[in-house]
């Protein structure tokens, strides 16, 4: 029978037990008999008061408990050969408080319904090994997983790569996963793919506290190539790596990331493509390590309909950026709504949308009650290189540094700009002679020039 529960399915029924008694052609015993069992043996790993105890225990046919079967709690052995022989379709492996050793990689390719589920669990590294920890899943192979709970420590020098790579084509759930200390191979911290176009998947309170060496050039998360479905980021926390923080732009499938704190990445702390949704985050740069050269906070790539809305974006010490929001050549077509935007880094921009890559399908780029504040100087706000039907609509911009321009076109462009208040030391808009802005209702304002009445019909 087979089982896909964590995200749509009720559970189902118990689970497997040890028990002792006769057979229906015995004659009873007069009391029930006393089990015996001999030094060293393991005790029962799998009960009905376990199943009852755990979250998520009815929803498996089998729960194992670790430690009872060998796990040592104490991380002094290897607690793979314990995983690598109980890992089975419908079942749940529990670990209960203690630290536990891996030296080698835990595959399992093929699967339908298992779980890995923490209460205070600690995964520390051997010395010396330095890859994957869980490689779980391929397409068309597993199909629901759970895994929650469990924290791994790579405090040690060079400790730690890949906590989980988790590639399954439906149901998916990644909850209370900590990676404390930084990590020190090179690859992305974790990658979960839903490799089913109707699959989903949730990762949730997944945080990634502290980043990675630069040298390993490493993502914090990134959502592979073989991804078709959805998954939602709720809540997570994702800081201080040379690469993308959250890297959620697959050719298929879309992200929803809800929530959350992502924090001085280099490339950009957030990253997504097509219908993708941004909604709630919040995202700071404020420190800019050495190597560091392009800290943009959301990144939109190719996406055809992304949003980004109800965000927190600074930019408040970075070390180059193309922007606290920063929309790719491939971007088609995208809005960001009741945003809050602060650069405080002189020569950076709170917005920039980049020129199509392909000019034919350049869709509308929206901007709706979006706040640009902080005391950035030169340059502009936002920036616009040659996209048509660009519209700002309720835009405030509030920056006072020396030199700051409002909105700048660059070359052939065509924009809206309506019931906007702009405040800048430069000017409010510039645009070149080839460019189409029409600006409705808009109080465009040098700071310290005297004030202007808001312009009804006005056009450059």
């Amino acid at each position: 029978m087979h089982r896909r529960r964590f995200l749509k399915l009720a559970a189902a029924t118990g689970v497997t037990t040890s028990i002792g008694g006769c057979s229906s052609d015995e004659e009873p015993s007069p009391e029930p008999p006393t089990e015996t069992r001999s030094p060293g043996t393991p005790e029962p790993t799998s009960t009905p008061e376990l199943e009852d105890r755990l979250p998520y225990g009815d929803q498996f046919e089998t729960v194992i408990d670790l430690q009872k079967a060998g796990a040592d709690p104490e991380g002094e052995e290897s607690i793979v050969p314990v995983l690598e022989e109980h890992m089975d379709d419908d079942t749940l492996l529990y670990l209960p408080s203690g630290h536990y050793l891996m030296d080698e990689t835990v595959t399992h390719f093929e699967f339908e319904n298992l779980g890995i589920l923490g209460d205070n669990a600690i995964i520390v590294p051997a010395e010396g090994f330095n890859s994957v920890f869980f490689d779980l899943g391929r397409p068309e192979q597993a199909t629901g997983l759970l895994f929650e709970g469990v924290t791994f420590d790579f405090n040690a020098p060079d400790a730690g790569s890949r906590p989980l790579s988790a590639l399954v084509d439906d149901d998916l759930v990644v909850r209370d996963l900590v990676v404390t200390g930084t990590q020190g191979g090179g690859r992305a911290m974790l990658r979960v793919d839903v490799s089913h176009e109707d699959g989903t998947g949730l990762v949730e309170r997944t945080r990634l506290l502290d980043g990675a060496e630069t040298e390993t050039n490493a993502t914090g998360c990134l959502v592979g190539d073989t991804n078709r479905g959805h998954i939602q980021f709720v809540n997570c926390e994702m800081e201080g790596f040379p690469d993308n923080g959250l890297y959620a732009d697959p050719e298929e499938g879309s992200v929803e990331v809800i929530g959350g704190y992502y924090a001085n990445c280099d490339v950009s702390c957030i990253r997504v493509g097509n219908d993708s949704v941004v909604r709630g985050a919040r995202v700071r740069c404020d420190k800019a390590p050495s190597g560091y050269g392009n800290m943009r906070g959301i990144r939109l790539t190719h996406a055809e309909g992304a949003l980004v809305e109800d965000c927190v974006i600074e930019l408040l010490d970075v070390g180059g950026s193309d922007g606290a929001i920063a929309c790719a050549k491939t971007l088609t077509s995208a809005t960001v709504r009741d945003t809050k935007i602060r650069v405080n880094t002189d020569d950076i921009e709170g917005v920039k949308v980049k020129y199509p890559e392909d000019a034919p399908h350049d869709g509308p780029i929206t901007f709706e009650g979006v706040e640009i504040t902080g005391s950035a100087a030169n340059k502009a706000a936002v920036e616009i290189q040659q996209r048509e039907n660009c519209t700002f609509e309720g835009v405030t911009i509030d920056q006072d540094g020396e030199n700051r321009d409002g909105i700048i076109m660059d070359g052939y462009s065509n924009a809206t700009i309506r019931d906007c208040e702009f405040q800048v030391t430069g000017e409010p808009i510039v645009a070149p002679e080839d460019a189409t802005v029409n600006v409705v209702g808009t109080i465009p304002e040098r700071l310290n020039d005297p004030p202007q009445e808001p312009d009804t019909d006005a056009g450059f």
